[in-house]
């Protein structure tokens, strides 16, 4: 998904939204944060660290059921650690950036005085940029860099989670959720380029404003 169909995707969103409204409040302005647990990538990687995330989200209810949303997210402390190395040689860990966008769908389950049980899924882009990484050879020799580079992917995820009407205005959420960032990639000292998956189970709070 390129910017451009990112950007259209916000304004139908908006469309859609706009159309649904009436008196009472239908849209929100939300704060996530939270924490995300890199899995195996597969590769020479061993693991992806954890990264904790911060993101905003603007969208709105269509029916009873259903919400939209548009969200933006930072995820900068993902680190990717490699093996598979020749005896004697050993490299820093490989520092990942994510810097990624999603259109959201909620389903709500219900609501039982106040507490609304929902499920997700959404579909965006993601930017993982990589950093260097220098590697060491036998005595402490630096035997060369590994070069940071950067990647954009389609992404997806899918989660279930709670919210919480606080009052009229003010709700809070908890959801758990499975992230694909699609793949990130460096530059190895020989030149080859080396790619790994970047996937995550991620914990979420939000903090929504309803308007």
């Amino acid at each position: 998904m390129s910017m451009k169909k990112l950007a259209l995707v916000v304004a139908l969103t908006t469309t859609a939204l706009t159309a649904s409204a009436d008196d009472s409040k239908n849209f929100f302005g939300k704060l996530n944060l939270g924490y995300s647990f890199g899995t195996n990538p597969g590769s020479n990687i061993k693991s992806t660290g954890k990264s904790y995330l911060a993101g905003v989200e603007f969208g709105g209810r269509v029916n009873e059921v259903i919400r939209l949303g548009v969200e933006f997210d930072a995820l900068p402390k993902f680190s990717g650690k490699v093996t598979g190395l020749a005896s004697g040689y050993s490299v820093e860990n490989v520092k990942i950036t994510t810097y990624r966008g999603f259109f959201n769908v909620y389903a709500d389950l219900g609501n039982f005085n106040g507490v609304q049980p929902y499920v997700t899924a959404g579909i965006g882009m993601a930017k993982n940029k990589t950093k260097d990484a220098n590697v060491t050879g036998p005595n402490g020799a630096n035997f060369g860099t590994i070069k940071g580079s950067s990647k954009t992917n389609a992404a997806f995820k899918g989660g279930l989670g709670v919210a919480y009407s606080i009052n009229e205005d003010i709700d809070v959420s908890l959801h758990y959720q499975y992230v694909d960032m699609g793949k990130f990639q460096s530059k190895n000292p020989d030149g080859t380029t080396a790619c790994a998956k970047l996937k995550a189970n991620e914990a979420v709070i939000g903090i929504a404003y309803k308007f």
